[in-house]
């Protein structure tokens, strides 16, 4: 299992180096590309870096001091429920200000329902720390696209090509299972299932009017300032 707390951990800091990179390096490349700074945005990225950190932090902490790690695990719950809120608005106020985005609007709300799956697998299942640390890192590919695409953007890289690197870090994953525990966990069967799901529903829910008029009803009633 030792081998797999090295794989974890240099895993864990490869999606926070995505993540910086992605946003951090398009604040100074693209910032015309970038949402308008504000509280909101400001919050996202606190959660989200502070969730990306914190998961290298357990993996490493749990070789020392088990208090420690549940008190971080703790914590990791309470980021989750900030980045559910802020992705939410986030996804909101995009919609509002950006046309045509009704494709990135319905992955981001269905990538919501997902992480929610996992967090909630997370809580409610009496999980190893291996298996903890790996649902947490499965939740991290789950809203990890938009960095993967703002990476892609530094090279003026056409972004969908975002869903294939994804497609890779899961491989990568699926490819450390196998070597180590002689199969894939079913756990990351499930979340690359629900990707493939919302891919497959955005494509499909995209297409009918009453989804378009069920978002503008959703989002038209909130005020991102």
């Amino acid at each position: 299992m030792h081998k797999n707390r090295i794989f974890y951990f240099n895993f864990s800091l490869s999606l926070f180096f995505i993540a910086f990179v992605g946003f951090g390096v398009n604040g100074f490349v693209n910032p015309d590309k970038l949402p308008p700074k504000n509280l909101l945005v400001h919050t996202h990225a606190l959660f989200m870096f502070s969730w990306l950190a914190i998961i290298p932090l357990q993996v490493y902490m749990s070789q020392i001091k088990k208090p420690i790690i549940k008190n971080l695990q703790k914590l990791s719950l309470g980021i989750a429920v900030g980045i559910i809120v802020t992705i939410f608005f986030m996804t909101a106020s995009k919609y509002q200000r950006v046309p045509n985005v009704l494709i990135d609007v319905t992955f981001n709300l269905l990538s919501i329902v997902n992480f929610m799956v996992l967090i909630g697998i997370f809580i409610r299942q009496e999980l190893s720390s291996f298996n903890r640390y790996r649902m947490l890192l499965l939740a991290s590919l789950i809203i990890i696209l938009p960095g993967l695409k703002r990476l892609l953007r530094i090279f003026s890289f056409d972004e969908n090509i975002a869903f294939l690197l994804l497609l890779f870090l899961f491989i990568i994953f699926a490819i450390n299972e196998i070597k180590n525990e002689k199969k894939i966990h079913k756990f990351t069967i499930l979340s690359a299932y629900l990707i493939i799901q919302s891919v497959v529903l955005t494509v499909l829910l995209i297409r009918f009017e009453f989804w378009e008029n069920t978002i503008n009803q959703l989002l038209s009633y909130i005020e991102i300032a």
